[in-house]
């Protein structure tokens, strides 16, 4: 089991919030994605250590891929999430383009 110590909990916040992690995420433009590299990192990064249960392993990379915007998995989420809000709200697209064009 891994375990975070205040100074990694208080540096995964101020990754969360957009900081940069003393340094260590100098692109700050996805923090999530960040968030999840940074708990990662505790877990073997880009290996899973020994021990580490390799779903979490696996599901926190596939969550750093999504919220970069990268990879399969994003594009399914990204485009299945699209066509619900079409669905159940089909003028939200009318809205916000007619939003643009005033703006």
């Amino acid at each position: 089991m891994t375990t975070l110590s205040p100074q990694n909990i208080s540096t995964l916040r101020e990754i969360a919030a957009g900081g940069t992690g003393g340094g260590l995420y100098p692109n700050t433009t996805r923090p999530y994605a960040n968030a999840y590299n940074y708990i990662r990192s505790f877990l073997g990064g880009a290996v899973p250590a020994a021990g580490v249960d390799l779903a979490v392993w696996n599901w926190l990379g596939v969550a750093e891929s999504v919220n970069r915007g990268e990879g399969q998995f994003s594009n399914f989420i990204r485009a299945y999430t699209t066509a619900q809000i079409f669905r159940f709200n089909p003028n939200v697209f009318c809205q916000r383009r007619a939003y643009i064009r005033s703006s």
